[in-house]
């Protein structure tokens, strides 16, 4: 589809130029409003949104609209992925806290034991000559 779209524009291009125009128009003005070069990440997001089956089926441009709507759904992906592994994780946490409760282990002692190493080790003379 890209590239019949380019054949079109390079086309009308060219008899615009064969019926006296001198405008020059640029490719990539006509281009850049609907097409994309793609890079080799933006083919693995295009088929890991479910565009296309394999890397190879990508053809070189492909529209902004598909570009974006690929990022988007990694995007997602992405964040769904983050979301669920902080869930699992404040589970775990519950978890270990619940068990720690049963072995009679407390954070407040835990804290005023660590104070208690922690001032023993930097203590310092108040004796001063």
């Amino acid at each position: 589809m890209a590239s019949q779209l380019t054949k079109s524009i390079v086309a009308k291009r060219l008899m615009s130029s064969a019926a006296g125009s001198s405008r020059y128009i640029s490719p990539v003005s006509e281009l850049g409003q609907i097409a994309h070069k793609v890079s080799p990440f933006e083919q693995r997001l295009l088929v890991w949104s479910g565009q296309f089956r394999k890397t190879t089926d990508v053809p070189p441009l492909v529209s902004n609209a598909m570009i974006e709507n690929a990022r988007s759904h990694f995007r997602i992906k992405v964040n769904l992925a983050i979301a669920g592994i902080t869930i699992l994780g404040s589970f775990l946490m519950i978890i270990s806290g619940k068990n720690a409760a049963h072995r009679g282990e407390n954070i407040n002692e835990y804290n005023a034991e660590w104070h208690r190493r922690y001032n023993e080790a930097h203590k310092f003379d108040t004796i001063h000559d």
